[in-house]
């Protein structure tokens, strides 16, 4: 496992004075480097503020994921992805009803979790949703909103982030259009997700995951605030803030030690003729510093004293006496108070 891998959902044990094992929660699990020290940490599903777990790797140490099973049962079968029929215009009413008993039972949500991730399901589904889309096939459309809605509510981790790749994520958005109950005019969600005038790169990322995780981390965003408040429950939201968390502790983990990133940023405020790229400057801090509000508040600190020794307190001189530019000013502001929330040693 490196800092950069994808967060495991894990239940956390501890063992008491009476040598009994005390349940202290369930969270998700990432090994996070503090400083050059390396922890494993697991965040509380439930309160991503909290940590549940933090342990610092020891050198030597063996460390290994327990065999996952099933009520005790025998890991899920690789026969499983023969749980749902292949998506058709014709199999769309059962497909929705083995997801809708499934979701009853542990198990068989389990089963069919791994039957939907293994598979190419969703793959065959949005694939389907543009035939009846071309078609206006509004019963078999209102289906597959059906389905997916229920995928959603399924509350798996690795469902939203299959569902929220690259190649899926307008799938998604254009599927949960069709919402029976509601009148979403047909590409509302998918333009807008599409529309990459709302990117902007200040400065080149040269790590392709990185990358990565910045557009799934705009587009889960996104998705919680304005496609899915109908549908999500109390189960839900948990699971897409928690990826939006560990999103946010990989990005912000890759920046503060990407010394050469760094310098070309802070080089632009410096040096520039461009006064808009000075200004993207100021707007990519404010948004980095508000990427860096949920993580921990030694992380937060260590991260802040890294900017500033690039150059931070540039930012407070160059926005603030930008009289004509009121947004800019806002913009500095919201990064000097970020500052002085975390750390006012600084």
């Amino acid at each position: 496992m490196t800092p950069a891998d994808s967060q495991v959902r894990v239940k956390v044990y501890q063992l008491d004075s009476n040598s009994m094992w005390a349940d202290k929660g369930t969270g998700f699990c990432t090994l996070e480097d503090y400083q050059g020290v390396l922890h494993l940490n697991v965040v509380s599903e439930t309160e991503l503020n909290r940590i549940i777990l933090d342990c610092v790797v020891q050198p030597g140490e063996v460390y290994q994921r327990q065999e996952e099973r099933a009520n005790g049962s025998s890991p899920v079968a690789a026969d499983d992805e023969d749980m749902l029929p292949q998506p058709t215009m014709a199999s769309l009413a059962e497909i929705e009803r083995i997801i809708s008993n499934s979701s009853q039972s542990l198990y068989l949500r389990d089963k069919l979790t791994s039957s939907i991730v293994s598979s190419n399901f969703f793959e065959q589904l949005r694939e389907l949703h543009e035939t009846c889309e071309d078609l206006d096939a509004t019963e078999e459309l209102h289906l597959i909103y059906s389905i997916v809605r229920q995928m959603i509510l399924l509350n798996d981790s690795s469902i939203f982030e299959h569902m929220i790749k690259q190649e899926n994520i307008i799938g998604v958005a254009s599927i949960l259009e069709h919402d029976p109950h509601q009148n979403i005019e047909r590409g509302t969600f998918r333009s807008f997700l599409l529309d990459n005038s709302r990117y902007k790169e200040v400065v080149p990322i040269d790590d392709a995951d990185i990358e990565s995780k910045i557009h799934q981390t705009f587009r889960l965003q996104y998705l919680k605030d304005t496609v899915l408040p109908r549908i999500l429950d109390d189960g839900t939201l948990p699971i897409i803030n928690a990826l939006i968390y560990f999103n946010h502790a990989q990005i912000a983990n890759y920046l503060q030690h990407n010394q050469r990133l760094l310098k070309t940023l802070f080089d632009i405020l410096h040096d520039s003729d461009d006064t808009e790229k000075r200004y993207d400057v100021v707007f990519f801090v404010r948004q980095f510093c508000s990427l860096a509000k949920s993580l921990p508040i030694q992380y937060r600190i260590g991260l802040f004293r890294t900017l500033s020794q690039h150059g931070l307190f540039s930012i407070f001189e160059f926005a603030l006496q930008e009289d004509k530019n009121s947004e800019l000013q806002v913009a500095g502001t919201d990064v000097l108070l970020s500052v002085l929330e975390q750390d006012r040693a600084l």
